[in-house]
Parts: C-alpha cells; sequence; structure tokens
C-alpha cells in the first residue's frame, strides 16, 4: 500500500469503525508509511512489511496470512 492509497483509505476506516465498531480492523502497510496510520484510533492491529526485502515471496505472504487469521 502505498502513502495516497493509505490517505485515500482514511475515512472509509472511519465509516468502518463506525459500522463495525466490535470487529478488530488490522491493517497490513509497508513498513516505509506505517507512521502514516500508526496511532489511528480507527486501527486495532497494524501489520508491516517489507515488500521490497524480506516480505517478497509466496512464503512471506503465507506468513502474513497466518498472523492475520490469528
Amino acid at each position: 500500500m502505498h502513502l495516497g492509497d493509505l490517505i485515500l483509505i482514511t475515512p472509509f476506516l472511519q465509516v468502518l469503525r463506525r459500522h463495525a465498531g466490535g470487529s478488530d480492523i488490522t491493517l497490513v502497510v509497508d513498513e516505509k508509511v506505517a507512521d502514516v496510520v500508526r496511532y489511528n484510533p480507527n486501527i486495532d492491529h497494524l501489520i508491516t512489511i517489507d515488500k521490497k526485502g524480506r516480505d517478497n515471496s509466496v512464503r512471506a505472504l503465507w506468513h502474513i496470512g497466518c498472523r492475520l487469521r490469528r
């Protein structure tokens, strides 16, 4: 997810929180832009990835998927 994408989804996260208040909202973002949303009150969990480095493989995507299921 790029910086512009994060900025554009911010209003959506507010609406999602309002309509699904009891749900946990997890966002997966590139570690380079994580600080933009790190303290967003509408996000319960933030998973950062390194798309150009260690998380650039099918195995890494599998592990990220496993983290999301928890």
